[in-house]
């Protein structure tokens, strides 16, 4: 067993450190003070395009700071924000009608438009079968009343799909026009959000720059880690030295997969292997699930378990391994450790 656990080591460490316990948790606009769920304004449709986060839970309405001098009228429109969230965490389309006036305009970050309580119903209830669990958060942003019976909000979305390891922001203006003593929205407007870049993906992993260290009576591994000269790829540098074996050298690349919308790996090794991983948030830890070959061409594959415990330790295991196609046993915990800075030369 020795001896079927090491060489995986060699590339599958490096691919598991590479996003070590995923740092702490992404914070996006729906985790701000004021932060409420869901907006109509949203084009839920779309797929994920932000920070990646874990399948939203159904969010909670947070005690927002007034933006306003007129309270009672405020918290009447939040209350159709708060109902419109309800309606459409439930996937419920003809709920959402209700807060529509009978010419109601809904139009996208590209200037589609949907006209109309019907049309509007018909393109929510589409939305709810092609996406299931599909859900939206908001941070209002700016609310103003034109007259007593006329507002315009302004704001922020967070839209997110079960099994979407990405989820998509946006702004949006509301103009809600009071009929009936009920505040219904008459015009919506999706505005596009500004692009996500490889480098913001990567940059809750800044923490991993430096270097790093796992020392066991099986050998030591280093690695170091950088940003790239374009600062869109994660890069790092490992060496490994095993007992009564050869030293292995070796890179791997971390960036952002935009097909899949995952961060993504590749490594390669002095020896001739090389290996690929994709990356998912589990709670508090990471999951890798990795595919390798070996020098000799053995293929390798298994799902690599993250746990950070703080900015200088991280723990890590692989599990449902397998070699050559046979399953074999879980690896033992591994223990990677932060070496500190060099002392300035005197």
């Amino acid at each position: 067993m020795m001896q079927s656990n090491l060489p995986a080591i060699i590339i599958s460490l490096i691919t598991a450190v590479g996003f070590a316990a995923g740092s702490s948790k992404a914070e996006g606009p729906g985790a701000e003070a004021g932060a409420q769920t869901a907006q109509p304004g949203s084009n839920p449709a779309r797929p994920g395009a932000d920070a990646a986060q874990p399948a939203a839970k159904p969010a909670q309405a947070a005690a927002a700071a007034p933006l306003t001098d007129k309270p009672e009228l405020e918290n009447a429109v939040r209350a159709t924000v708060a109902e419109f969230v309800a309606a459409f965490n439930a996937g419920d389309a003809k709920k959402l009608m209700n807060l529509f006036t009978e010419d109601a305009e809904v139009v996208d970050e590209v200037g589609e438009v949907v006209r109309g309580k019907e049309a509007i119903e018909a393109n929510f209830a589409a939305t709810f079968v092609e996406n299931p669990g599909i859900k939206i958060e908001i941070k209002v942003e700016a609310l103003r009343f034109v007259t007593g019976d006329v507002a315009l909000e302004r704001g922020r979305t967070i839209t997110t799909i079960p099994g979407d390891p990405a989820a998509e922001t946006g702004t949006y203006t509301v103009l809600y026009v009071k009929q009936n003593g009920r505040w219904l929205q008459s015009l919506v407007r999706d505005h596009a959000d500004r692009p996500i870049s490889a480098h913001d993906r990567l940059k809750e992993l800044e923490w991993m720059i430096g270097t790093w260290v796992d020392e066991s009576e099986e050998g030591t591994i280093h690695t170091t880690c950088r940003w790239s000269e374009d600062k869109n790829f994660l890069i790092r540098q490992f060496n490994v030295e095993l007992v009564d074996k050869r030293a292995t050298t070796g890179e791997q690349r971390i960036g952002w997969d935009p097909i899949r919308k995952q961060i993504r790996s590749w490594t390669f090794a002095s020896d001739g292997g090389h290996g690929e991983g994709y990356w998912t948030r589990d709670g508090d830890r990471t999951l890798v699930k990795f595919h390798l070959s070996t020098a000799d061409g053995v293929v390798k594959t298994g799902t690599q378990v993250i746990e950070k415990v703080n900015s200088h330790i991280a723990k890590w295991k692989i599990i449902d391994r397998t070699i050559g196609g046979r399953v074999v046993a879980d690896s033992r915990e591994f223990t990677l450790v932060r070496e500190p800075p060099s002392p300035p030369a005197r």
